[in-house]
C-alpha cells in the first residue's frame, strides 16, 4: 500500500504530482502521525494525506476509512475518496475536546475482497492558545503567625489551564501579585514564586493586633506570563503567638474563708490579655509562687473567662494558723515569643473559726462480747475529743445507727451497754461480727455531731439446734433406697458436730436412722413396709454438746422399687391403633412409589420425538466458538454442544410404550482428546436409544417405533440387509446408510428406532448385541434432519438367507477377512466434500452507532463476508442480546448478503452496548466459520437536559461573613454521557440574585455548584434573604439547560449592643413597681439611663423596678437575649438582677432583706450585654439605679434565738428556771416589749410578760412523751407595740431535763406460755425508764407466794404464766386457766373480791337447790333448744374406704365448748382435767377420743351430757321438730326413760332428770 503525505502549508487542493510514496512491505514500518492544526479556518473539506496500494496496477481498488473521525464518533470528520484514496478533513479540529484520531484504513478490490490489511493511521491535534487560565479556587484562604521572618511559605495558589504545556507554552502559568489590602506597614509584605504559585512573606513587621488579615489579588497568565490572564483572592489571615503577656487586675485580694471546708471558692482573680481570646496565646496558667503552706490551696483557670479560682485544697486548721499570705503568678499555655515579665499578685486569707465536730477515738472501735450477755451489761466504751481547744465544750453521746435495736450508750461518759438481747445468728450480723454508729455531739454554736464505729464481733454460744435438710423425701415401697439428709446448725463449732440422731414418737417402728462417717450427714431407711402414702417421719438430732431439735420429715411412699424417681402414673391402656396406622402408612407408601414409577416410566415414552428439536435446535450444524481458529491446526472444539445433546437433552416423553425397568444407560464422559470424539460419538448414540429388547409384533415392526412425521420421507430404496438363518452377530457392520441432500452429502447423525442397532455418522449399521434371526425379516425406521431442522426417514429391512451356499460363504467372509463385513450398501444422494474451517485474518472492531437516528430503517450497518464464499454459498446469522434474546429485533442480517442492520432507533441512556454473534453455514447447514463477536456500541447525542435534584434548594450563612465563604452545594445531574464525551458535563452559573446591590453578594463554582460569598457587607438586618436563580448547562455550560431556585437565609450574628430604652414602654402599674421613676439620659451621653425606686426592708426577691432595653438582633436568637450584670454598687450582694425571658427586660430584686438602720439609700451601675460576644468591637450599655430602702416596724429578735438551760426534773412549782429577753432592732424608735409563751406542749412553763423571767407551772417529768431525748422544747414570744401594727418575735427555749431516779424497773412481757412438763426458762426484759445510774443492775425477787412454783433471778410487777400441757417449748397453748402472782394493791383487791364472789355463788346454790326440789324441769327448754338432737356434719363420708375425718367437731365439743353452767351441783374445788390435744397421726384417733371421754367423765363441771356441740339455734316455733320423737309417742310424758340408766354413769343423770316424778322439798 502505497501512503502520499501532501505539504501541511496552504496551497491549492491538487496535491503536485512529484510526491512521496510509501510502498507498504508486511509491517515492517509504521507510519508517523500526521499533525493537524486545531482550531482551524478551511476551506473544508481540507486533504491530509492520500493512500495507495501497490496492488492497484493489478485490479481495480477501492479505499475506505474506519475509526474515530470517520464512522465513530465524531463521525465524518475524516472522510476518503473512494478511487483516489485521498482522506480529508471535514472540520475544524478541537484539541481540547479530542488530541488524537486512530484511524484504519481498508482497501478492497471490485468483488468487495481485501486486497490489504487494514493499516493504523493517528492523526495529532496540535494546540493553538484558546483557553486561559483558571484557578482552581475562587478565593484561597491561609494564614502565617505574626512576627513571621521574610522568606516563610504560606499557601500555594493554583491554576490550570487547558491548552498545551509540554510541546508549547501555551499551558505554562505564571502568578503575580497585583494588589495587597491593607498596604500597611509595608505596600509589599508578600511574594508569590512565579512558577510555582506559593506565596511567601516578603517583609518584617506582621502584627496581628493592628492587622488581622490581608486580601491579595492573585494574577495567573499563560504563554509563561505572555499570554491570556484570570484573577483570584488570598485571605491570608494573621495568626495569633503569645507576644503580650496576662496582666492582673486589681493586683492585691483580701478574702475570708471557713476552716474545715476543702475545695471551697476563696477568690478570682482578673487578668487582662491583648492576644487573641481563646488561644493558648490567651489563655491563662496560674501558679501559687509563696505561701502555700502544705499545699492547702489550689488554683485553676476558669476557661470562659480566664480567671483564676482560688480554691481550699484540704480543709484549714484555725487553731494551727489563722492568716494565710499567697503570691500568685500568671503566664499562658505556650511560652512568651519574646522576653516578657511575669505578672504576679498578692492574696491575703483570713482563716474563720467555726465549731468542729468531736471526733472519737479510735474511729472504729473493736470489741469482743460473747451472744448470751444479758441486758445491761457493760460491752465497751467509745469516748470523743473536741478539737476546738479555744472552747470549753461538754459532749454528749448518742447511739446513731443501731440495726437490731441491741445497744444503749451512757450520754456522759460514752459507755456502751447491751440494751437486748444479742444474737450472732441475726441477719444483723455479717461474719460474727455487728456494727453499730454512735454519734458524739457539743455544745457548741450551732452544735457538731462526729461519728464513729462501733465493731462487736459476737462469741458463739450454743443457742440453735441442729436441723435436717431436705424435709420432703421420696422411697418405694419394695427395696427402698436409703434417704441422705444433710445436718445443718447455725452455731459454730464446737457447738456443731459430731452430730447424733434418733427417731422419736413412734417413727423408728418404720424407720431407721444413722449418723453419716462425716458426722454432718443422716441416713434414713425404711425398714418396715408401708402402703404408698405420705407419712411424718420425726427426726430428733442431737449436736456434740446435746442441744437437741426434732425435724419431721414428709416421707411419700410410692408403689415402686428400688430408687424412687417420682411416684409412677396410672398405667395407661395399650391399644393396636399404631400399629395399625403404620401399616396403613407404609402401604400407601409402597403404592405411592409403584405410581410414581410408573408415571416415570410411561413419561420417558410418551413422545417418540428425535433427541434434538428439529426446528429448534441446530447444534448438530452451528458451533459457537470465542476465535476462528486456524484450519486444519485448529482443534479448540466447543465440544459444549455434544453435551447439548447427551448430558442436557431436554426432557421427551414417549407415550407409546409401556416403560421398561431396565437400568438407565451409562454416558462415556466427553474426551479430552479431540481426536476421540468420533469413537465418543459411536459409543454414545446407542445409549440415546430407547431401551427395549426384541419387542417386535407378528408382522415384524416394533410396536414401539414412532409415528412417521409430517413432512418426513424415505430414500430412494430401502436397504435389504441378509443373513444366514441362527447367526448371532453383535458390532458387526451390516449395511451403510447414507444421506443424499441436494447433491452434497454431510455427516449427520443417524437414529434407528430399534435398540436392537446403532448406526454411526459414517452411515454404518451394525447389532448392539448377538442377534438371531426367528423370523424371515426384521423392519426398522433410521431417523435424520437437515440443514433446516426438517426430519428424514428411511426404512431398512433386514431378511434371514435361507440358502445354503450364500450363507456358507458370507460365513466365511466374516470369519476370515481382516476389516468387517459389509452387506449390501443403501446409497442416498452422493456427498460433496466437506468444507474445512480456515483460520479468519483479521477480526472486526467495535462497531459504533449513533443513538436516535432519524432512518429510514432497516439501517445498513456492515456488511460480513467469509472467505469461504467463493467455494460454497454461505448463509449468515446472529445471535445475541438485541437479535434473538430481548430485546428482540433491534438487529438484524441479510441471509445471503450477510449486512448487519438495525431496525429502529437505539437510545443510549437504555442500552449503551450490544453484543452479538454472527455465524455463516453453507447451504448444507454445516459451519464454515466460527461464530464472531460484533460489538456495537451506541454513540451518545446530547439528547437529555440537567435535573436538578431540588427544586428550591435552601441555604444559611452568617452576617457579615468574609468572601470565600461556602453556604451550600446546589446538585443536578445529567443522563447523558459524560466520560466519552462532553454531554454530560453540567456547568453551574448564576442568572439573577434578588435583591439586587451595588455589588454581587454570591457566585457559584462551575464545576462543583459550590455557593460561596464573593462579596463583603452582609447584614441580617438590612437584608435577611437572598434568592437567586441558578442555572445548569450540560456540555460544560454551552448545551441544554435548566433552572433551580437558591434561597440563602442570612443567620444572625450579634453585631447590635442591646440599648437600654426606659421609653420603649412607658411606666404603668403593670409594667413598673410601685414608687419606680426613670429619668432621660442626660444630653450627649448616649446611653446612660438613670432609674430611681424604693424597696421595703427585709423583703427578700421583691421586685424592685424594671430595666427595658432594645436590640437590633434577632428576636429569641442568643445575640438577642440579654445578660445584666451590677457593675457597682453593690458590694455585699444585696440585690440581684435577672433577664425576663419572654420580654427580655432586666428584673432588678433584692437578694437578701435590706436593713434601713445599717444603709437606706443604694446607687446600682447596672450593664447589659448578650448571651454571646460580640462579633464587632462595641461597648456595653449602662444605667444608674437609685434604690431607696424605706422603714418598717421590725419584730424583737431574741439573744440568743435558741437558749439551752439545764434543769432537774424534780424542780418545784415556781421555780426560776431562766430568763429569756429579746431586743427592738428599729433603734429610732422606743418602743415596750411584752412576753408570753407560745408554745408550751406540756404547759410546765410561765414567763413574767415585763421581764422574760420563766419559771415553773408545773412539776417537770423527763419520762413525758413531751420531753424528746430529754429535752423538752418551748417557744417565747416577744411582741412590741409598733405602729401600724405590732411586730412578734420569737426564740426558742430548749430545757436539758436531769434525770433522777423516779421510775421503778418493770418486766417485758407481762404473760408467757410454759409447759407443765419439762419446762423452759423464761426470760423477761427489765426495762427502767430512767437513766443510769438510775437503772441497773437489777434485783428480782417472787412475792405473794410465787415463789413457791417460780424462780426468778422494788417494784413488783403481776406476771400472768399460763401452764399448758405440753412438753419443752411451749408452742400453741390453749387459754384456760391463768395463774397471776404478784401482791399489789390491786390484786389484794381482787382478792377480796373473789371471796365475795365466792360467798355470793354459794348463797345461789342453796337456792338453786330448794327450787330444784319444787319443780323438776329439763336443763333446757324442749321447744327452744334442739342441741340434744340437731347435729351438723359438713360430708357424710365414703364408707369403709373414707378414714378422712373431719376431727374438729370432737375439738368443738372439748375444747372450745360453750360455757354452760350447772346448776343442779355445788361446784367443787378440784382443778380441771387436762383434755388431750388433736393428735397429727389419724391412726391415734381411737386413743384420744377414749382419753378425753375419761377426763370428761371426772370433770366436776361438765353439763349432764357427754359432750356438748355448738348447733344453730332455731328458735320458737320451728317446722323441724325434735328428733327424740322419731317413732315415739307425741309427747314427753309418755316416754320411759328408765334405758338410760342401763347406759352407764354419762347417762345417769340424764335418767334421773326425766325419769323420776317431782321430788317434795
Amino acid at each position: 500500500m502505497l501512503l502520499a503525505v501532501p505539504s501541511l502549508t496552504p496551497m491549492p487542493q491538487e496535491l503536485p504530482r512529484d510526491h512521496t510514496v510509501l510502498r507498504r512491505q508486511k509491517r515492517d514500518w509504521v507510519i508517523p502521525p500526521i499533525k493537524v492544526p486545531e482550531n482551524e479556518r478551511g476551506p473544508f473539506p481540507k486533504k491530509l494525506v492520500q493512500i495507495k496500494s501497490n496492488r492497484d496496477r493489478d485490479t481495480k481498488i477501492f479505499y475506505s476509512i474506519t475509526g474515530q473521525g470517520a464512522d465513530a464518533p465524531p463521525e465524518g470528520i475524516f472522510t476518503i475518496e473512494k478511487e483516489s484514496g485521498w482522506m480529508k478533513v471535514t472540520q475544524p479540529l478541537d484539541r481540547e475536546h479530542i488530541d488524537k484520531y486512530h484511524l484504519f484504513s481498508h482497501a478492497v478490490s471490485e468483488n468487495g475482497k481485501p486486497v490489504e490489511e487494514p493499516m493504523e493511521i493517528i492523526v495529532t491535534v496540535t494546540d493553538q492558545n484558546d483557553n486561559k487560565p483558571h484557578f482552581t479556587q475562587e478565593v484561597f484562604r491561609g494564614s502565617v503567625p505574626e512576627g513571621a521572618l521574610p522568606g516563610t511559605s504560606i499557601m500555594q495558589v493554583t491554576a490550570t489551564d487547558a491548552d498545551d504545556a509540554v510541546e508549547s507554552y501555551n499551558g505554562i502559568i505564571a502568578y503575580s501579585i497585583l494588589s495587597q489590602e491593607p498596604r500597611e506597614p509595608h505596600p509589599q509584605m508578600f511574594t508569590v514564586n512565579r512558577a510555582t504559585g506559593t506565596l511567601g512573606v516578603i517583609a518584617s513587621g506582621l502584627d496581628r493586633e493592628r492587622v488581622r488579615e490581608y486580601t491579595l489579588t492573585v494574577q495567573a497568565a499563560d504563554l509563561d506570563g505572555e499570554g491570556l490572564t484570570t484573577t483570584a483572592l488570598a485571605v491570608i489571615e494573621i495568626a495569633d503567638v503569645n507576644d503580650n503577656a496576662p496582666e492582673f487586675d486589681p493586683k492585691m485580694y483580701e478574702a475570708a474563708v471557713p476552716e474545715n471546708v476543702a475545695g471551697r471558692e476563696v477568690a478570682r482573680l482578673a487578668v487582662t490579655d491583648l492576644d487573641e481570646p481563646g488561644t493558648p496565646a490567651w489563655r491563662a496558667v496560674y501558679s501559687i509562687l509563696r505561701g502555700n503552706d502544705g499545699g492547702a490551696f489550689a488554683i485553676t483557670t476558669d476557661p470562659a473567662t480566664n480567671e483564676g479560682i482560688l480554691r481550699t485544697a484540704k480543709g484549714l486548721d484555725y487553731e494551727a494558723k489563722q492568716q494565710f499570705v499567697l503570691h500568685v503568678a500568671v503566664a499562658n499555655e505556650v511560652p512568651f515569643v519574646v522576653k516578657l515579665p511575669t505578672a504576679t499578685a498578692t492574696v491575703t486569707i483570713t482563716v474563720e473559726d467555726v465549731n468542729e465536730a468531736p471526733v472519737f477515738v479510735p474511729p472504729v472501735q473493736l470489741a469482743t462480747v460473747s451472744e448470751d450477755v444479758p441486758p445491761g451489761q457493760t460491752l465497751t466504751a467509745c469516748t470523743a475529743k473536741d478539737p476546738d481547744k479555744a472552747q470549753g465544750q461538754r459532749i454528749k453521746y448518742l447511739v446513731g445507727h443501731d440495726p437490731a435495736g441491741w445497744l444503749a450508750v451512757h450520754p456522759e461518759n460514752g459507755l456502751v451497754t447491751a440494751r437486748d438481747h444479742l444474737d450472732r445468728e441475726s441477719p444483723f450480723v455479717k461474719n460474727s461480727t455487728y456494727m453499730a454508729m454512735l454519734l458524739a455531739v457539743d455544745d457548741g454554736s450551732p452544735p457538731a455531731t462526729g461519728t464513729g464505729t462501733l465493731l462487736l464481733t459476737l462469741l458463739d454460744v450454743n443457742d440453735n439446734g441442729p436441723e435436717a435438710e431436705p424435709r420432703d423425701i421420696t422411697v418405694c415401697q419394695r427395696s427402698p433406697q436409703p434417704q441422705r439428709l444433710t445436718i445443718t446448725d447455725r452455731d459454730l463449732p464446737p457447738n456443731t458436730g459430731p452430730f447424733r440422731a434418733e427417731l422419736t414418737h413412734g417413727s423408728g417402728d418404720n424407720w431407721a436412722v444413722e449418723v453419716g462417717d462425716t458426722g454432718d450427714t443422716v441416713t434414713l431407711q425404711l425398714v418396715a413396709p408401708l402402703e404408698p402414702d405420705t407419712y411424718s417421719v420425726y427426726l430428733r438430732l442431737l449436736d456434740q454438746p446435746g442441744r437437741a431439735q426434732v425435724t419431721i420429715v414428709t416421707a411419700r411412699v410410692c408403689a415402686c422399687e428400688g430408687l424412687a424417681q417420682g411416684c409412677p402414673q396410672r398405667p395407661q391402656p395399650v391399644t393396636a391403633l399404631p400399629y395399625v396406622l403404620a401399616t396403613l402408612g407404609a402401604l400407601l407408601a409402597l403404592l405411592l412409589i409403584l405410581l410414581l414409577l410408573l408415571l416415570f416410566m410411561r413419561r420417558r415414552k410418551t413422545t417418540k420425538e428425535p433427541l434434538l428439536l428439529p426446528e429448534d435446535d441446530t447444534r448438530d450444524n452451528i458451533f459457537y466458538y470465542g476465535e476462528e481458529g486456524g484450519g486444519e491446526e485448529d482443534q479448540n472444539y466447543d465440544l459444549r454442544q455434544l453435551h447439548r445433546g447427551l448430558d442436557a437433552r431436554p426432557e421427551v416423553i414417549r407415550n407409546d410404550v409401556a416403560p421398561t425397568l431396565l437400568p438407565a444407560p451409562q454416558y462415556r464422559p466427553r474426551p479430552a482428546n479431540p481426536d476421540d470424539i468420533g469413537t465418543f460419538i459411536e459409543e454414545v448414540s446407542p445409549d440415546l436409544e430407547s431401551p427395549g429388547g426384541d419387542s417386535t409384533d407378528d408382522t415384524g415392526t416394533d410396536p414401539s417405533a414412532p409415528p412417521e412425521p409430517e413432512g418426513g420421507r424415505h430414500g430412494p430404496h430401502s436397504p435389504s440387509l441378509r443373513l444366514a438363518a441362527g447367526v448371532r452377530l453383535r458390532g458387526h457392520p451390516l449395511s451403510p446408510v447414507n444421506f443424499v441432500d441436494c447433491g452434497e452429502s454431510r455427516r449427520a447423525a443417524f437414529l434407528p428406532d430399534d435398540t436392537r442397532f446403532k448406526v454411526s455418522r459414517d452411515g454404518i449399521v451394525s447389532a448392539t448385541r448377538p442377534l438371531q434371526l426367528q423370523q424371515r425379516e426384521i423392519t426398522f425406521a433410521v431417523h435424520t434432519w437437515d440443514a433446516t431442522g426438517k426430519k428424514h426417514s428411511s426404512k431398512v429391512t433386514l431378511r434371514r438367507q435361507w440358502h445354503q451356499h450364500r450363507h456358507h460363504e458370507r460365513m466365511q467372509q466374516v470369519k476370515h477377512r481382516p476389516t468387517p463385513w459389509v452387506p449390501d450398501v443403501l446409497i442416498f444422494p452422493e456427498h460433496g466434500h466437506s468444507l474445512r474451517r480456515q483460520k479468519r485474518d483479521w477480526v472486526i472492531p467495535p462497531i459504533n452507532c449513533p443513538e436516535n437516528e432519524r432512518g429510514p430503517f432497516p439501517k445498513k450497518l456492515v456488511q460480513i463476508k467469509s472467505n469461504k464464499d467463493k467455494e460454497t454459498k454461505v448463509f449468515y446469522s446472529i445471535t445475541g442480546q438485541g437479535a434473538d434474546t430481548i430485546p428482540v429485533g433491534v438487529f438484524i442480517i441479510e441471509r445471503e448478503t450477510g449486512w448487519l442492520e438495525v431496525t429502529e432507533p437505539l437510545d443510549r441512556e437504555k442500552k449503551d452496548k450490544y453484543v452479538l454473534y454472527s455465524h455463516a453455514v453453507s447451504a448444507n447447514g454445516q459451519p464454515v466459520e466460527d461464530p464472531m463477536e460484533i460489538i456495537i456500541t451506541v454513540t451518545d447525542q446530547n439528547d437529555n437536559r440537567p435535573v436538578f435534584t431540588q427544586q428550591v434548594f435552601v441555604g444559611y450563612i452568617e452576617e457579615n461573613a468574609k468572601p470565600g465563604t461556602s453556604v451550600m452545594t446546589v446538585n443536578a445531574t445529567d443522563a447523558d454521557d459524560a466520560i466519552n464525551v462532553n454531554n454530560g458535563i453540567i456547568g453551574y452559573s448564576i442568572l439573577s440574585e434578588e435583591p439586587k446591590g451595588a455589588q454581587q453578594m454570591f457566585t457559584i463554582n462551575a464545576e462543583k455548584g459550590i455557593i460561596s460569598v464573593i462579596g463583603t457587607g452582609l447584614d441580617r438586618e438590612t437584608t435577611p434573604n437572598y434568592t437567586l436563580i441558578i442555572q445548569a448547562a450540560d456540555q460544560e455550560g454551552n448545551g441544554l439547560t435548566n433552572t433551580a431556585t437558591a434561597i440563602i437565609k442570612v443567620t444572625d450574628a450579634n453585631d447590635n449592643p442591646p440599648v437600654f430604652d426606659p421609653t420603649m414602654v412607658p411606666p404603668s402599674p403593670s409594667r413598673c413597681p410601685p414608687g419606680a421613676s426613670w429619668h432621660e439620659p442626660p444630653p450627649g451621653v448616649p446611653g446612660a439611663t438613670q432609674y430611681e425606686d424604693s424597696v421595703d426592708e427585709n423583703e427578700v426577691g421583691v421586685l424592685v423596678t424594671r430595666l427595658y432595653v432594645t436590640d437590633q438582633d434577632l428576636p429569641g436568637s442568643p445575640a438577642w437575649n440579654a445578660v445584666y450584670r451590677i457593675q457597682s454598687g453593690d458590694p455585699q450582694g444585696n440585690f440581684e438582677i435577672t433577664t425576663d425571658p419572654k420580654t427580655n427586660d432586666g428584673l432588678l430584686k433584692t437578694a437578701k432583706g435590706l436593713d434601713y438602720e445599717t444603709q437606706n439609700r443604694y446607687k446600682l451601675v447596672v450593664s447589659v450585654q448578650n448571651e454571646v460576644p460580640f462579633t464587632v468591637s462595641l461597648t456595653p450599655a449602662t444605667a444608674t439605679v437609685l434604690v431607696v430602702v424605706r422603714d418598717v416596724n421590725e419584730a424583737p429578735i431574741f439573744i440568743p434565738p435558741v437558749k439551752r438551760v439545764e434543769v432537774m426534773e424534780d424542780v418545784p412549782v415556781g421555780y426560776h428556771v431562766t430568763s429569756y429577753t429579746a431586743q427592738d432592732p428599729d433603734k429610732e424608735q422606743s418602743q415596750k416589749i411584752t412576753y408570753r409563751m407560745g408554745s408550751d406542749p406540756a404547759g410546765w412553763l410561765a414567763i413574767d410578760p415585763e421581764n422574760g423571767i420563766v419559771t415553773a407551772a408545773q412539776p417537770l417529768d423527763r419520762e413525758s412523751a413531751h420531753a424528746i431525748n430529754s429535752t423538752y422544747k418551748a417557744i417565747v414570744l416577744a411582741v412590741d407595740n409598733g405602729s401600724p401594727q405590732a411586730a412578734t418575735g420569737t426564740g426558742t427555749l430548749l430545757l436539758l431535763l436531769q434525770d433522777v431516779n423516779d421510775n421503778g424497773p418493770v418486766p417485758e412481757p407481762r404473760s408467757f406460755d410454759i409447759c407443765n412438763r419439762q419446762p423452759e426458762e423464761q426470760t423477761l426484759t427489765i426495762i427502767d425508764k430512767d437513766l443510769p445510774p438510775n437503772t441497773y443492775p437489777f434485783k428480782a425477787e417472787l412475792m405473794h407466794g410465787s415463789s413457791s412454783n417460780w424462780t426468778g433471778k422494788e417494784q413488783i410487777t403481776p406476771v400472768r404464766a399460763q401452764v399448758c400441757s405440753c412438753e419443752g417449748p411451749a408452742k400453741n397453748c390453749e387459754r384456760r386457766a391463768y395463774i397471776s402472782g404478784g401482791m399489789g394493791v390491786p390484786a389484794i383487791l381482787g382478792i377480796l373480791g373473789g371471796i365475795l364472789a365466792l360467798l355470793i355463788l354459794l348463797l345461789l346454790l342453796l337456792l338453786f337447790v330448794k327450787r330444784r326440789k319444787v319443780v323438776k324441769e329439763p336443763l333446757l327448754p324442749p321447744e327452744d333448744d334442739m342441741r340434744d338432737n340437731v347435729y351438723h356434719y359438713d360430708e357424710e363420708g365414703g364408707g369403709e374406704e373414707d378414714q378422712d375425718y373431719d376431727l374438729s367437731q370432737l375439738h368443738r365439743g372439748l375444747d372450745a365448748r360453750p360455757e354452760v353452767i350447772r346448776n343442779d351441783v355445788a361446784p367443787p374445788l378440784m382443778a380441771a382435767p387436762q383434755y388431750r390435744p388433736r393428735p397429727a397421726n389419724p391412726d391415734e384417733i381411737g386413743n384420744f377420743i377414749d382419753e378425753n371421754l375419761k377426763a370428761a367423765d371426772t370433770d366436776p363441771t361438765a353439763p349432764p351430757y357427754d359432750s356438748l356441740l355448738v348447733f344453730d339455734y332455731e328458735g320458737s316455733g320451728s317446722e323441724a321438730t325434735s328428733l327424740s320423737s322419731l317413732n315415739s309417742s307425741a309427747s314427753d310424758g309418755d316416754q320411759d326413760y328408765d334405758y338410760l340408766n342401763d347406759w352407764g354413769g354419762r347417762f345417769r343423770k340424764l335418767a334421773e332428770l326425766y325419769g323420776g316424778g317431782e321430788e317434795d322439798d
